[in-house]
């Protein structure tokens, strides 16, 4: 099986704090969705219901060259799933800031100085889709998986941020469901359907993380029809209703359920 390292081809949804010199870092991808917002205030509102393959694109010394602004650490507070790209020019004197940055959580820097053409822009952009919950995904992994299992959970992933399947899984390698099906019971991840479904509840997981988000925009966002369906995943693979495994931390939970789940998988394969 070949390593990959797997990007989306789909469509990226782009929300950009509009800030002078930021117009040609949006030009660099024809599958970019762009929405440009006027302030903190609407580009919180705008993350309300945003679609999980969402990267936001902020310059965070627009109003002030000295610091950062608070804002933008607020902002990845309440919605730690968002992958949030800083374009600005690094200097010297930020890189304490971009350290900073980093252990917030940021996703990715475009600096302004450097990758001055639209097509490196957008390769950073690119580079940071789904960079928060492919995150907590991998910390979720049990130390037994092989390099070539850790590749379909992150082709599965990048599949579930964009809202794909089984077939969509099994593109990103070229080849078709059965042999993908394969690789998974080769690879002690048992069957690819049920892996998707495990790594859509991460995603949801993640998103109810997202303090500005109500459980239906979370849902919705993870590719169910509604709330009833997140509820019904939830309860038929952990037990438990998504509102109750909020209160006690969901991203914990179901990661730690996920980890059981493929050490179970791995001890069946070896009976």
């Amino acid at each position: 099986m070949p390593g990959l390292i797997v990007t989306t081809t789909r469509p990226i949804s782009l929300v950009v704090l509009d800030a002078p010199g930021l117009r040609y870092v949006t030009q660099g991808g024809l599958s970019f969705i762009t929405r440009a917002v006027s302030g903190w205030t609407e580009l919180n509102e705008a993350l309300r219901n945003a679609p999980p393959a969402t990267v936001v694109v902020i310059n965070p010394y627009a109003d002030d060259e000295t610091a950062p602004a608070r804002e933008m650490f607020t902002l990845m507070e309440a919605f730690p799933s968002v992958a949030v790209v800083g374009a600005f020019v690094v200097t010297p004197a930020r890189v304490g800031d971009v350290r900073q940055m980093l252990q917030a959580g940021i996703s990715g820097v475009v600096n302004l100085r450097v990758d001055t053409t639209p097509e490196v822009a957008a390769r950073h952009i690119r580079e940071a889709v789904g960079r928060p919950v492919k995150r907590q995904v991998e910390a979720a992994l049990p130390q037994h998986l092989s390099a070539d299992a850790r590749h379909i959970i992150r082709a599965a992933c990048d599949v579930a941020l964009v809202g794909g399947g089984v077939d969509d899984v099994a593109a990103v390698f070229e080849v078709n469901a059965k042999t993908l099906s394969l690789w998974c019971n080769k690879f002690k991840l048992g069957p690819t359907r049920s892996l998707l479904v495990w790594i859509r509840l991460l995603l949801a997981a993640s998103l109810l993380e997202d303090r500005g988000r109500t459980v239906d925009s979370a849902a919705r966002a993870a590719g169910y029809s509604s709330d009833r369906g997140l509820r019904r995943a939830f309860e038929q693979t952990l037990g438990t209703a998504p509102s109750t495994v909020r209160k006690g931390g969901a991203l914990a939970l179901v990661s730690r359920a996920f980890r059981e789940h493929l050490v179970a998988v791995a001890a069946i394969g070896r009976g």
